[in-house]
């Protein structure tokens, strides 16, 4: 028989022993009927490891810059584990209470967050995603993860002139208006230049002031075109095309 007998199986921590060494001491007792022989045992509990589940998730790099096309790598995604040598996959879910993400803006490829879409930084500079990480046992964590978007340099999209008829003969150099840029960059600077047009020859611009560089004649050519060139500090430009009466 044995004795002293534990009643439950022993886990290797907390030790449930009495010198808390997980050494276990047992007596074995063998007869045969008429003679009996007792032998104490020693039986030490080894810890044997328990996969754990991931803890966390990271991202190498959480901005991507505004403009950029589809397919643009964000980040390397990577989780915590106390489980060395690990391999994990990365999914984007809907959160549990159905509550809106924004998962569809973005895809994983491997490890790799990719852009689903150029964004804007003037029409919204932050998105949440929610990220399931699971480990080779498919044991899961989930977490939120969030990208900004860096604003970068936007090309002039337009231009205007405050006004654009004159009197016919005026002397050379009058001025016809004001040029301004069209930019969903606010606060960027612009230049201005003729680029083309089939009255370009009759016009100048000085600053951001365009001016005659001819006498102009109604009779000789009521509408006249030109085409100006709309060009910020980073060198992004768009070419708007007048026409002065």
């Amino acid at each position: 028989m044995l004795g002293p007998f534990h009643p439950l199986a022993p886990a290797f921590g907390p030790p449930a022993d009495v010198d808390g060494d997980n050494a276990y001491e047992v007596f074995v007792s063998v007869s045969d009927g008429e003679l009996t022989d007792t032998q104490a045992l020693t039986i030490t509990v080894t810890d044997v490891h328990e996969n754990q589940a991931p803890t966390a998730i990271t991202l190498s790099n959480a901005t991507v810059e505004e403009n950029r096309k589809k397919g643009t790598t964000v980040g390397t995604l990577a989780a915590i584990d106390e489980d060395p040598g690990e391999k994990f996959t990365y999914e984007l879910v809907d959160r549990d209470d159905g509550s809106p993400t924004d998962n569809a803006l973005f895809y994983i490829s491997s490890t790799s967050l990719k852009t689903n879409q150029p964004f804007d930084f003037e029409d919204k500079s932050a998105y949440t995603l929610n990220i399931e990480v699971t480990d080779r046992d498919d044991l899961t964590f989930v977490q939120e993860v969030n990208v900004g978007i860096d604003d970068a340099n936007d090309a002039p999209t337009g231009g205007a002139l405050s006004a654009n008829t004159i009197a016919e003969n005026l002397p050379k150099y009058s001025v016809i208006g004001i040029l301004s840029a069209i930019d969903p960059d606010a606060g960027d600077t612009h230049t201005y230049n003729l680029q083309g047009g089939t009255d370009k020859a009759m016009f100048k611009i000085s600053g951001d002031n365009l001016t005659t560089y001819a006498i102009l004649n109604h009779e000789a050519n009521e509408t006249l075109e030109i085409i100006i060139r709309v060009t910020d500090k980073a060198k992004a430009y768009v070419d708007v095309p007048f026409s002065i009466t």
